[in-house]
């Protein structure tokens, strides 16, 4: 019988999971960490999570659902300890005025971005339980890191999970989030909000308190009160009743970044009004962005509300901010084609967390030896994308000695061992 020995990790890697140790104080926790962390990088698809980590590294599968259904660890303290690592390293150190950007994998602007998912489906008791995902992330167009993340499950799971929005929206939640940034001592330039929370109330006033600049993505149908220049009545009505109201000199054309190819750029044309938002209080810069000369003509149209002061607003950096949410999606994509994050199985938002979570910290290793430098060196390669950066590390990893199988002789007879003797 072939017993494997630990896996061989790249000194890299080793080094990474040394900082989680202390967190994971008990030695089967740090091994199993380290088999999953392998097992995450690996360029094997098709498997759950768990059965590829231990085709990867020889562990055994019910020790490692055990450590993420029920061993004694604790998630938000490996989590901790991944962005306390970040802040260390003055490469990965996010920069000051930061953009934070709130994610609900229920939305719909989110379930393109997060296709696979928001839809897990897990049978629980012969029952198929959604889980909706709330997350953070942190991109200051140079660095894209993810920063917290809440798991529930989906209450109405019978229901579409479109359909059933209003049921579920959680903006308790989504605050809770933005606190721990705030609790860390890590305060951002701007929140981005999504199309689903944008009005509403009790996350707006609460943003308001706490002093934080947002940019929230409006849909046609809101309403708002806006004083369109030469009309002297304030206008009240629907945003897609309202675009075509705007006079023709207030569509300024400009070069912009693509939301879905930050790189590139295209002319549009943007009108800026103040405004104010239904059930909000105070007013709003409100920048309309289309695709064509003429609101009639145009097949694209996004409308941003800041609560940007006078001195600081400017539409330029407004849709920089709106484009800046493509980097979640980078995220998605990536961790989902290069870090196995749709073959997972679970049954529990707590085991689901824990796997999260651990997608995270292999997500931040690969990003922090990329902006130090560390892969490139080690590689002789140039890498300038997520991609690149996961290749030379598997590069590293094949290049790592295997382990050893020890092998057990099995004696089925004492005779046996006489003639081992004899010869």
């Amino acid at each position: 019988m072939a017993k494997l020995s630990p896996i061989a990790l790249p000194r890299c890697c080793e080094t990474w999971c040394q900082r989680f140790d202390d967190v994971l104080r008990r030695q089967a926790q740090q091994k199993a960490f380290r088999n999953y962390m392998t097992g995450l990088l690996s360029d094997r698809h098709r498997d759950p999570v768990a059965q590829l980590v231990t085709n990867q590294s020889g562990g055994s599968y019910s020790g490692l659902r055990h450590y993420l259904r029920s061993a004694p660890w604790n998630a938000d303290a490996v989590n901790e300890r991944r962005i306390e690592s970040l802040y260390a390293c003055r490469q990965t150190k996010p920069r000051r005025g930061f953009t934070l950007v709130v994610d609900d994998s229920s939305h719909a602007e989110s379930a393109a971005v997060a296709a696979g998912v928001e839809r897990q489906f897990v049978t629980v008791n012969e029952t198929k339980v959604r889980y909706v995902m709330r997350a953070t992330h942190l991109t200051d167009g140079v660095r894209n890191i993810p920063l917290d993340l809440h798991v529930s499950a989906h209450p109405y799971p019978e229901r579409d999970l479109m359909e059933s929005r209003a049921h579920y929206a959680r903006p308790d939640i989504i605050l809770q989030l933005i606190d721990r940034s705030l609790a860390r001592k890590y305060r951002p330039g701007t929140v981005y909000i999504s199309g689903g929370y944008s009005l509403d109330t009790f996350l707006i006033t609460q943003l308001q308190v706490r002093e934080l600049t947002y940019v929230a993505a409006l849909l046609g149908s809101s309403q708002v009160e806006c004083q369109i220049p030469g009309i002297p009545e304030l206008q009240r009505g629907c945003l897609r009743d309202l675009l075509h109201q705007i006079p023709p000199m207030l569509w300024i054309p400009a070069r912009t970044p693509e939301p879905d190819a930050p790189h590139a750029s295209t002319e549009r044309w943007t009108a800026t009004l103040r405004v104010k938002l239904s059930h909000v209080e105070g007013w709003h810069w409100l920048v309309i962005s289309i695709d064509r000369p003429s609101p009639g003509l145009a097949t694209n149209i996004v409308y941003l509300a800041s609560n940007a002061s006078t001195r600081a607003f400017s539409p330029a950096s407004t849709w920089a901010i709106y484009s800046q949410r493509q980097m979640m999606a980078e995220f998605y994509r990536d961790a989902r084609s290069l870090l196995n994050l749709s073959e997972y199985c679970l049954d529990s938002p707590r085991s689901l967390m824990r796997h999260w979570m651990l997608l995270y910290a292999a997500y931040t290793f690969i990003t922090w030896h990329q902006l130090t430098g560390s892969l490139q060196r080690q590689t002789q390669r140039k890498i300038s994308s997520f991609s690149e950066a996961v290749d030379a590390y598997r590069a590293i990893l094949a290049a790592v000695k295997p382990p050893t199988p020890v092998v057990a002789k099995t004696i089925s007879h004492p005779s046996a061992l006489a003639s081992e003797q004899v010869s």
